[in-house]
């Protein structure tokens, strides 16, 4: 495969990405419509295993995307969690979660908010827990 129908065939994938069509495809490297279409039929076998490569990258990309974000989602709750048994043992008469309260309030109503406002921010709510 020469040069340039490997730098054919790359713009020719990713004109998604690089928004040219194949008349501008074509024109960018000086060969005529009717050279590409001969160019992606000749190497047509490598143009649908890339394909097939990019959609598993694509797969792979999106799982992992939900994975990070059923963990945020995880940790969140967790640290939600936690909060409310501090509350709900401190309105029961916990002495020692009554103090806590007291003493951090106000970073309480700052974490308490932004999880309730759906942050995923989970750097900066960790954050304002270990500053307590």
């Amino acid at each position: 495969m020469s040069d340039r129908d490997v730098k054919v065939i790359q713009q020719w994938l990713n004109k998604d990405l690089n928004g040219l069509s194949d008349d501008g495809i074509a024109k960018v490297n000086g060969i005529s419509r009717r050279t590409l279409v001969n160019i992606r039929q000749k190497h047509s076998d490598y143009i649908t295993f890339m394909e097939e490569l990019k959609d598993l990258q694509l797969e792979q990309e999106q799982e992992q995307a939900e994975n990070n974000g059923i963990s945020d989602i995880n940790v969140t709750a967790e640290i939600y969690n936690v909060l409310r048994l501090v509350l709900t043992r401190a309105r029961s008469g916990s002495i020692k979660d009554i103090e806590i309260i007291l003493k951090y309030s106000d970073k309480f109503v700052e974490i308490d908010k932004k999880i309730q406002k759906g942050s995923t921010d989970l750097e900066s709510i960790l954050e304002d827990i270990e500053n307590l």
